[in-house]
């Protein structure tokens, strides 16, 4: 996992997340940037929080939680 600028891959998941949207390529989702918006360190969609169970991550209303610990 790392940082770069405003991006964040995980490539162990095949997923990429870019300032403008996420996509999730082992998944075949992706949401628009109209779906996601990012707000002082954590992450809303559509205003609901989303799970992801049996994949080691959370999305909640507090942020992102990755195998159980927060991710600033």
């Amino acid at each position: 996992m790392w940082w770069v600028s405003k991006e964040m891959m995980w490539t162990d998941k095949g997923t990429s997340w870019a300032g403008k949207g996420i996509s999730w390529t082992g998944e075949g989702m992706s949401w628009a940037c109209k779906a996601m918006a990012w707000m002082d360190k954590t992450i809303s969609l559509a205003g609901r929080g989303m799970s992801c169970s049996g994949k080691g991550m959370s999305w909640t209303s507090k942020g992102i939680q990755w195998m159980g610990k927060g991710i600033e």
